[in-house]
């Protein structure tokens, strides 16, 4: 786990990720910065887990922090949409446009996870 935050999601980490298609477990802990809208769950199919056909397990702690977003601003639920089951997560928004977004999988197996704040769900 890497306790710094990336502003690289974009432009490498994803297309690194995508180069990985025949993996079958994928642990990935991240926060990321400086982005326009969130990595939530449809952002996740969408662009990561679509091009992993042979994924079987998928373990994850995504905190993405936003600033300066005209995005229409999201629910707990939203984040969580694509998803059926075993992953939660939640928004903070904060009054100078800047907003987080923390999603992670259920159960969490990992040994450390990213700061909470008081709309931690558990």
């Amino acid at each position: 786990m890497s306790r710094a935050t990336t502003t690289t999601y974009d432009d490498q980490i994803v297309s690194l990720l995508r180069q990985m298609s025949q993996l079958e477990k994928l642990t990935l802990s991240l926060e990321i910065g400086n982005r326009r809208t969130y990595v939530e769950g449809t952002h996740l199919n969408n662009e990561i887990l679509s091009q992993m056909s042979y994924l079987r397990t998928f373990i994850f702690d995504i905190v993405t922090h936003i600033v300066d977003s005209n995005e229409i601003l999201k629910s707990n639920d939203d984040v969580r949409r694509i998803f059926v089951q075993h992953v939660d997560g939640y928004i903070d928004y904060f009054p100078n446009r800047e907003g987080r977004c923390h999603l992670f999988s259920l159960p969490f197996t990992m040994k450390y996870m990213h700061a909470v704040t008081n709309n931690f769900p558990g």
